[in-house]
C-alpha cells in the first residue's frame, strides 16, 4: 500500500518521477495540475469539484501524486506513506523548464508565468506553494521522507534502483539522498498561476 507524494518547484522532475514510480510499482499516477486546472489550462476548476477529485484520488489504496499546490498537499498528506521533496536549485529548475518547453496545451504567456512563478519559489513568504511551505510540510510529516538535492542524484538513484528500494522499510538508506522516517528523527533538511494563500 504505497501512497507517495512528490512535491517541489516547477521543473524539479516531479512529473517524470511520478510516472517512473507508477510504472515500476504498478500504481496510479495522479498529477495535481490535472485536478486543479481545466483541460488545456483553460481556467481553474471550481473549488468543490477540485476537492472532490482530489479526495477520490487520495482515497485509493495506492498511488503516487505530484504537484506544488500546498492546499491540495495539506488535503492528501494524512494519507501519504512517503513524502518526496525534490529540493532542486531554482537555476536547474528553470533550465529544465526551458529545455522541456510548454506542456499540456498551455499558451506561451502561461509558460512565461510558469517561469516567473518558478523563479519566486524561494522568495515567497507565508505561502504554501514555496520553499518555506514545502519545508514545513516535510518537517511535519510523520512517516518516510526523501529529499533529493538535484535531478542528477535523482536519475542516478533511479538507474541503480535505489529509490524504489528506499521507499520500503527494509531497504538501506539511499546514498546521496536525505532520508528520514518518523517524526522523532530530525529532517535533513508548479504550478503556474496558483496562489497558495487562496488555494
Amino acid at each position: 500500500m504505497d501512497r507517495i507524494f512528490i512535491m517541489g518547484n516547477g521543473g524539479s522532475g516531479k512529473t517524470w518521477l511520478a510516472e517512473q514510480l507508477a510504472d515500476r510499482l504498478q500504481i496510479p499516477a495522479v498529477h495535481l495540475d490535472d485536478l486543479h486546472w481545466m483541460p488545456n489550462f483553460a481556467g481553474e476548476r471550481p473549488r468543490d469539484e477540485r476537492d472532490r477529485l482530489v479526495a477520490e484520488a487520495a482515497d485509493n489504496t495506492s498511488w503516487v501524486m505530484e504537484g506544488i499546490c500546498g492546499s491540495i498537499l495539506r488535503q492528501v498528506l494524512p494519507r501519504a506513506t512517503t513524502l518526496i521533496w525534490l529540493d532542486v536549485s531554482d537555476s536547474e529548475c528553470i533550465s529544465n523548464l526551458l529545455q522541456r518547453g510548454q506542456t499540456g496545451g498551455g499558451t506561451e504567456v502561461q509558460f512565461e508565468e510558469l517561469l516567473e512563478y518558478t523563479r519566486g519559489y524561494r522568495l515567497r513568504k507565508n505561502h504554501m506553494n514555496s520553499f518555506g511551505g514545502h519545508e514545513r510540510f516535510f518537517e511535519d510529516h510523520p512517516f518516510q521522507m526523501l529529499r533529493p538535492s538535484s535531478r542528477r542524484i535523482l536519475q542516478l538513484s533511479w538507474r541503480r534502483s535505489e529509490l524504489v528500494s528506499t521507499i520500503h522499510p527494509e531497504a538501506d538508506a539511499l546514498s546521496g539522498m536525505s532520508a528520514t522516517s518518523g517524526a522523532k528523527r530530525p529532517p535533513s533538511c508548479g504550478q503556474h498561476g496558483v496562489d497558495g494563500n487562496l488555494h
